[in-house]
């Protein structure tokens, strides 16, 4: 009886929602791959795809996704980087709706969540969905292996705080981005395919965003563990692979100035960010602060290693996708 309920509650929710389709870019991904795949299995189904964009892969990636009779994929034998592959999916895709999957995340929903999710864009003016912070689970404390875990954990999840406190605007029950404050980009993984071009920079969740910012179409907020939101598998970092993150969000960044009205500055974001990372942090203890302040201290070298680099030549969005960390 429990699969004939769910069965049927597939039914009414393809019958109401517009199709959704998962994009998943993936590079030598062969040991993680699975969770992702496994985590959408559940929701699969007419209005539902996974496709997934193998980027050059030299292990057993193809292997591990073509279990799954629900995925389809394609296969690019040259590494391009993760805006060529997303740029092919987004071409084969055909879900009115958009979400962005990192190989090395788990979409943590069940599918009552999911039609909360897609049913939300049967407003005409939403764009796009932030999401419950993805980059790390924060919502139940876990133990941490590395003080370079914790710090990225509570940084993050500071970081989620402190946007939704000076950007955001409630409109009855109700949270949307108010366009009159943003100066530094949520990132936006769910959003209606017809709107928003493939990025062309490392920082495609920002792109994205900044994208329906010029634009006249609303940016809901969820901040709901109730609802969906994805959830690394990594459990934990070592401090070159933070660092090696860290720098290739600076370039993607650098990259993205180029192209989007990018306006968070040392004055208007970075200067009182740290101090209310540092503050809030302090409250919750002093393993926590410790953290936090070895996580900003590596944003901040990372920046200069970034800077040095740029002096040379901006890389493009495939080299500085190469930084990413390994999971």
């Amino acid at each position: 009886w429990a699969s004939l309920t769910f069965d049927w509650r597939l039914v009414l929710m393809a019958m109401s929602t517009p199709s959704v389709s998962f994009l998943i870019p993936a590079h030598n991904e062969e040991k993680i791959i699975g969770t992702a795949l496994d985590h959408l299995r559940p929701l699969a189904g007419p209005r539902v795809e996974v496709l997934v964009g193998l980027d050059g892969c030299t292990d057993g990636t193809k292997e591990v996704v073509s279990r799954y009779d629900f995925v389809r994929y394609i296969e690019l034998n040259e590494r391009r980087g993760k805006p060529a592959i997303l740029r092919h999916l987004m071409e084969l895709a055909r879900g009115e709706i958009i979400a962005i999957h990192d190989a090395d995340w788990r979409f943590v929903c069940d599918v009552k969540g999911l039609e909360a999710l897609l049913t939300s864009f049967a407003d005409p003016k939403l764009g796009g969905i932030v999401l419950p912070p993805h980059h790390l689970p924060f919502w139940e404390r876990r133990k941490w292996k590395s003080f370079t875990f914790r710090g990225v954990s509570v940084g993050t999840s500071l970081l989620a705080e402190y946007l939704l406190c000076t950007q955001t605007k409630r409109v009855g029950d109700e949270l949307y981005v108010d366009k009159a404050k943003v100066v530094y980009p949520f990132t936006v993984d769910v959003f209606r395919r017809a709107l928003i071009p493939a990025a062309a920079t490392a920082a495609d969740d920002f792109e994205r965003f900044l994208f329906l910012m010029d634009t006249d179409y609303k940016v809901k907020v969820f901040n709901d563990r109730s609802l969906p939101y994805f959830e690394t598998t990594a459990t934990d970092w070592s401090p070159m692979g933070h660092f090696r993150q860290r720098i290739k969000g600076h370039l993607a960044r650098a990259q993205l100035k180029e192209r989007c009205d990018f306006q968070a500055g040392f004055s208007n974001f970075h200067l009182p960010f740290a101090k209310y990372c540092l503050m809030n942090a302090g409250r919750r203890g002093v393993a926590d602060l410790l953290a936090v302040t070895l996580w900003l201290v590596t944003i901040l070298l990372a920046l200069i290693v970034a800077k040095i680099i740029m002096l040379k030549n901006l890389p493009g969005a495939q080299d500085a996708w190469k930084y990413r960390v390994r999971s």
